[in-house]
């Protein structure tokens, strides 16, 4: 019995690991050397990958000739760079944390995302950021200080308290300050 001849057919993709398939069946994830499909025939192969856009490609087969297709695939989600003044804050990109600021943060769905940003002493800051496929953009927050407590003493009892060059009273002196550094004199 004669079997038909089959072509040799090398995937490859930018990033790798894409699933390759031809009418709805696995062949393999990307790079990938497929050697099942009938020579002379014509194919239609999709590639599928998380945070990519799909994509649909044709290929020829003929005789032995080893045919090679190289493709890059397309983002289905933005990359955002987020920074804070100041630095070091959370970042959590709906619902998940996603890093420490500054930060770029990859494969963000497209659509609407919320960022939330959050720093020990500064009060949180949520944005939201409407992105599509491939988009890249940046988001920079300034945090606010979170208000805090500050108690002087001093021995004996009653210096004069400054706190950023303005009279508080004499010590022992209870001075709420916003989070961040202050001078006491």
């Amino acid at each position: 019995a004669l079997r038909a001849e089959k072509g040799l057919l090398l995937v490859r993709t930018d990033p790798a690991g894409a699933e390759v398939s031809c009418n709805g069946l696995s062949l393999g994830s990307t790079p990938l050397l497929v050697t099942t499909l009938d020579s002379g025939a014509s194919y239609q192969l999709a590639l599928a990958m998380n945070g990519y856009q799909p994509k649909t490609i044709d290929v020829r087969l003929d005789g032995r000739t080893p045919v090679v297709r190289d493709e890059k695939l397309a983002l289905d989600s933005g990359v955002v760079d987020v920074s804070s003044q100041p630095t070091g804050a959370e970042v959590v990109v709906n619902g998940i944390t996603r890093g420490v600021t500054p930060v770029t943060v990859e494969r963000v769905p497209k659509g609407v995302a919320t960022f939330t940003l959050k720093l020990d002493g500064y009060e949180t800051e949520t944005r939201e950021l409407t992105l599509v496929a491939g988009d890249r953009q940046t988001l920079s927050v300034g945090l606010k200080g979170r208000p805090t407590k500050l108690t002087v003493v001093s021995i004996p009892d009653g210096a004069r308290v400054y706190v950023d060059d303005e009279f508080q009273g004499k010590a022992p002196a209870t001075v709420l300050v916003a989070g961040g550094a202050h001078r006491v004199r």
